[in-house]
């Protein structure tokens, strides 16, 4: 299996050094979740050299810079997972730089400590993600999509696909491995709806808001897309 960040893509990368790439993390546990790796494929902390070491410690205000640029975090975790029985699930060197929200507090998963679930901050203009899809898409265009949602959130949104593809609309989905959970539809007038999201959490980016970031993620989908893999 090939690893992750041995060859990121050029969207994910948001710092380069002589020997760490910053790269936003695929499956964030909050927004702007951020990773720091080697250049080199070494296994873990304590097999990189000190010159490694010392990269990736001094790496994490960069980190800091590029997260505080898109987002108001209210404090940070940074660390990093050790072997299997450390919670380590990907064995290339990785430094986590989270930002946390005062309020949002997702469940524990892999590579996460353990958080107590709590309300979800306003800032982040968090819903019930797949209420809200099912509902805009009864009046959708088209809808582009690329998740790993579990089969039970799955069942009402396909549904909905159905029932769009049935009308005429156009649906382009990828569930299953995909590069980033992605979510754009838009509706009869031509108004668009981005969202991004993690594992726990999913909100929408707002019309003029990060269209950079919308861009990106777009290009993303669009290159995965054009790979024409079946989906799931």
């Amino acid at each position: 299996m090939s690893c992750p960040f041995c060859e990121p893509k050029p969207w994910e990368v948001f710092y380069e050094g002589p020997l760490v790439l910053g790269l936003w993390n695929a499956y964030p546990v909050t927004p702007g979740h951020a990773l720091l790796v080697t250049r080199r494929h070494v296994a873990d902390w304590f097999t990189a050299t000190a010159e490694e070491q010392f990269e990736l410690a001094a790496s994490v205000t960069a980190a800091r810079q590029a997260i505080e640029a898109k987002h108001q975090p209210d404090g940070f975790n940074v660390g990093t997972n050790v072997g299997e029985a450390g919670g380590q699930t990907v064995f290339h060197l990785h430094l986590h730089v989270v930002p946390r929200y005062s309020g949002l507090r997702p469940r524990s998963q892999e590579e996460t400590d353990c958080l107590i679930p709590g309300k979800y901050h306003l800032r982040l203009k968090v819903r019930n993600f797949v209420t809200d899809l099912v509902a805009q898409l009864r009046g959708a265009r088209s809808f582009d999509v690329m998740t790993r949602l579990p089969q039970p959130d799955l069942l009402p949104l396909q549904t909905a696909m159905d029932e769009l593809s049935r009308r005429g609309g156009q649906v382009r989905a990828r569930i299953g491995r995909v590069p980033c959970e992605y979510f754009r539809l838009c509706d009869q007038a031509g108004q668009e709806t981005v969202w991004v999201g993690g594992p726990d959490w999913y909100y929408s980016l707002l019309p003029g808001i990060d269209r950079d970031g919308q861009r990106e993620l777009r290009k993303a989908f669009e290159e995965f897309w054009a790979q024409g893999e079946a989906e799931v």
